[in-house]
């Protein structure tokens, strides 16, 4: 086994999870090589020194709950995303068949046509348009919400 190999195995080592195999081959790397024995020494003193301050280092009371709260939040934005890409796609398609059928069709009086034209992109832009400028207005409120801060303490 090489240096970068003991080290990844060093915390199952550490903590006795490994089969005899494994656990020979460290005790072997660990004996011949000084700079992994060295580096292994220092990682039980850290996990030593974590192990008697723990009592001393905890989150805070709320932390779970406001995590959860932000996952939530972010699973909402996700869905709210999807949504949103599956309504633009809808329009795309509704505005390609308008223009085949306008491709397609006589037209007799062009004022008419225009005036349809108008309203059904202004129903297009009230009905997808305004309500994904709103998405990015709440996005952005959540995101200036969201602060590393909380967790420090």
């Amino acid at each position: 086994m090489d240096c970068k190999e003991i080290l990844n195995l060093s915390d199952y080592y550490h903590e006795d999870k490994l089969n005899e195999i494994q656990k020979m081959k460290v005790d072997k790397h660990l004996k011949e090589c000084k700079s992994c024995k060295e580096e292994y020494r220092e990682m039980e003193n850290l996990f030593k020194a974590l192990k008697t301050q723990s009592e001393f280092i905890s989150p805070p009371s709320d932390f779970t709950e406001k995590l959860m709260n932000k996952i939530n939040k972010e699973e909402k934005l996700k869905r709210i995303k999807r949504i949103t890409t599956q309504r633009w796609g809808l329009s795309f398609v509704a505005a390609g068949l308008l223009i085949m059928f306008l491709n397609f069709t006589t037209i007799g009086d062009m004022n008419i046509l225009s005036k349809n034209i108008y309203n059904e992109t202004y129903k297009i832009n009230k009905t997808f348009i305004r309500p994904i400028s709103k998405i990015s207005e709440i996005i952005d409120s959540t995101i200036d919400d969201l602060s590393i801060d909380e967790f420090i303490k």
